[in-house]
């Protein structure tokens, strides 16, 4: 009863003055209920909104919850919105299996440093391994530069933005500005497009409207990954742009997540 009493006084301060969390919760304390049960027995849930549903509803309970519902794409009724989100279920053991290491003592630092290793997503795989989703991958010193720097992986990466290019399989030249928000036991990185995205000439996704976002969340023997598209790209005739935005983004946020599990 105690333990209780006390989480929920620290709960009660969080929503209060916004203090971030400081130690680690439970898998079952921050995904939603509905979602847990499922979540559990097969590791990852995917849900794709329809038009008329774009509110995130999976998002685990965070310091960061209210930054990713607040920094929504805005959205145009002309244009073909796309919303999904996934959340997965990651034993630290499964992690030490995949990246060959003795040790599963894995902290949100060591996945704040994957993620800002932008030269390493070079060779990624995905459509079930068969192609390589990024040619090239790196960081650049600004939106303007095509030059590569080091990664930049000292430190914490709270309040850091950073940018990158890559060359896409599908969407040929991208770049990014990456938003991070990092605390003892929780990561946000935020993605948004620098460039238009397309193919075959076709433009139909301007700059800032795919915003991608991942929030790991350290719950002690494991970690709890959430990741989102938002999206909101303009109509083009006989092209179905709702259609290949979800496949594009289901495909790369697999390969992502794939690719996560043998970084450390």
């Amino acid at each position: 009863m105690k333990k209780l009493i006390v989480k929920f006084l620290f709960f009660v301060l969080y929503l209060s003055f916004g203090f971030s969390f400081a130690f680690a919760l439970t898998v079952e304390e921050i995904v939603p209920e509905k979602y847990l049960s499922e979540l559990k027995e097969n590791g990852m849930i995917y849900l794709s909104h329809s038009k008329e549903d774009l509110q995130f509803s999976m998002i685990p309970v965070s310091s960061y919850k209210e930054t990713i519902e607040n920094s929504r794409v805005e959205k145009n009724p002309k244009n073909i919105p796309f919303v999904a989100e996934f959340l997965y279920y990651v034993p630290k053991t499964m992690i030490a299996e995949k990246s060959g290491t003795e040790s599963a003592d894995f902290t949100i630092q060591d996945v704040s440093v994957v993620f800002r290793s932008i030269s390493k997503m070079v060779g990624m795989k995905y459509h079930e391994g068969k192609e390589i989703l990024y040619k090239k991958s790196y960081t650049i010193a600004n939106p303007d530069s095509n030059d590569p720097i080091p990664d930049v992986i000292e430190g914490n990466a709270d309040g850091r933005e950073l940018y990158c290019y890559q060359k896409d399989n599908t969407y040929g030249d991208t770049k990014y500005r990456l938003n991070y928000k990092q605390n003892e036991t929780e990561l946000l990185v935020t993605f948004v497009n620098l460039l238009p995205f397309g193919i075959m000439g076709i433009y139909p996704c301007p700059p800032g409207t795919i915003k991608m976002n991942i929030l790991a969340i350290d719950c002690g023997d494991s970690f709890v990954i959430y990741m989102s598209a938002d999206t909101d790209c303009k109509k083009v005739a006989l092209f179905n742009v709702r259609k290949q935005m979800e496949e594009s983004m289901t495909d790369r946020f697999k390969a992502i997540y794939e690719w996560c599990l043998v970084q450390f």
